[in-house]
């Protein structure tokens, strides 16, 4: 992961006329649609992993945002929702803490799903918003039209040159 923010997309650059002058890609890769086998869930992901996937991954598809190229991104995500969903199962049927015992006696801890939650939540955020599925991030993801469409920007630009 790199630090600082974001790249902005080469799509919304061109929009904004390049305000940086700066030299834009022109090989940037455009990866085919998420359809077919790639487009279900892994045999071996959990049943809240793949209850997520049925979920979003249609959606994403639909709206061009989740690729070919996408396919293990996905994964990670719904199989950190599942870690997510079972640590919270947990916590929910066992409490937040539990007792150990150690050598001086008894002791009242943090249960080890407390800490397993918490990460996958940070995953699951993180690759959420990867995806523009939260408020916040919607804005800063471009997503392509349906296949075969030519994007009006691009048409525009060529007719200038």
């Amino acid at each position: 992961m790199t630090a600082g923010r974001p790249r902005k997309p080469t799509a919304l650059k061109l929009l904004a006329g390049n305000p940086g002058k700066r030299r834009l890609p022109d090989r940037e890769p455009h990866p085919g649609p998420l359809e077919g086998a790639l487009a279900e869930p892994p045999d071996w992901m959990p049943r809240a992993g793949r209850e997520l996937w049925q979920r979003i991954v249609p959606r994403l598809a639909r709206l061009g945002v989740a690729t070919e190229c996408d396919v293990e991104a996905l994964e990670l995500l719904c199989s950190s929702w599942s870690d997510w969903r079972e640590a919270r199962e947990v916590l929910e049927r066992e409490g937040l803490s539990c007792e150990v015992e150690t050598r001086g006696g008894r002791r009242v801890v943090a249960r080890p799903e407390v800490a397993i939650a918490a990460a996958a939540a940070q995953r699951v955020t993180r690759l959420l918003s990867d995806f523009g599925l939260t408020p916040a991030s919607r804005s800063r993801v471009t997503a392509l039209g349906p296949p075969g469409e030519r994007d009006p920007m691009t048409e525009l630009l060529e007719r200038r040159t």
